[in-house]
């Protein structure tokens, strides 16, 4: 009997031992559960989040934040080097030679040596005429033109007993002589064009004027048809003529 108590004392004690193994077990279970159980923490919705995602989601911010600055200064940069171009392009430009543009319609005068003596530059006409009288001939006129030292001349005879002779101002001036075939004026005829100074016979009859003079440099043009007063024997000349000749 007392071997069998001594069995059954060993065998709870046994039974007891197995017990408190099993409870520390469990025990340890339930102690490595727990850092994953803290390692949850709530949202502010109530939901849980994991920290391993939420540290993977602010390294990402972080790269994408860093991208980001990168990317700027990028722009920045960029943006800087634009600027520098164009400054540099504005300084380039201011410092090019300006280019003069001159209107190719408008050109600088020069007087003819046929005005010289006659008149100058500044003077309020536009070329020279005058009526010279006894002459009614080519001859006459030849004589005339050799007193004067004029070399240069074109003679048109419109069958006149007048004789006018025009000088032209400016080198670029070109004088057109014109017959009228009728007395209405309705028909004209170009005798000539000329650039040199030009003695005309016309009028053959006093009471009308049979010719037409045009004098003519770049885009101005005067017109006149000269003749002799009935009243007191004047020659009728414009005013933009200089008649001192």
């Amino acid at each position: 009997m007392k071997n069998k108590k001594l069995l059954i004392i060993s065998t709870l004690i046994l039974m007891l031992s197995l017990s408190a193994c099993s409870n520390n077990k469990s025990n340890s279970n339930e102690i490595t559960a727990t850092p994953m159980i803290t390692e949850s923490v709530p949202t502010e919705s109530g939901s849980s989040s994991n920290k391993v995602s939420d540290t993977k989601i602010t390294e990402n911010k972080e790269d994408v934040d860093k991208m980001t600055k990168e990317k700027e200064g990028e722009t920045g940069t960029k943006l800087l080097d634009n600027e520098n171009e164009v400054g540099t392009n504005t300084v380039d430009k201011e410092n090019e030679p300006t280019t003069s543009v001159t209107d190719s319609t408008v050109s600088v005068q020069k007087l003819t040596t046929y005005y010289e003596g006659i008149g100058t530059l500044d003077d309020n006409y536009e070329f020279a005429t005058s009526y010279i009288d006894a002459i009614t001939s080519k001859e006459q006129i030849s004589n005339y033109a050799k007193a004067h030292n004029l070399t240069e001349y074109e003679v048109a005879d419109l069958s006149g007993m007048e004789c006018y002779l025009i000088i032209p101002k400016y080198e670029t001036t070109t004088i057109k002589v014109e017959l009228f075939t009728d007395f209405e004026h309705t028909n004209i005829e170009t005798i000539l064009d000329s650039d040199k100074p030009v003695f005309v016979l016309c009028n053959p009859s006093d009471i009308c004027s049979n010719v037409q003079i045009t004098v003519s440099y770049d885009d101005m043009s005067f017109a006149f048809s000269p003749y002799l007063s009935l009243k007191d024997g004047t020659a009728i000349l414009p005013e933009y003529a200089n008649p001192k000749m």
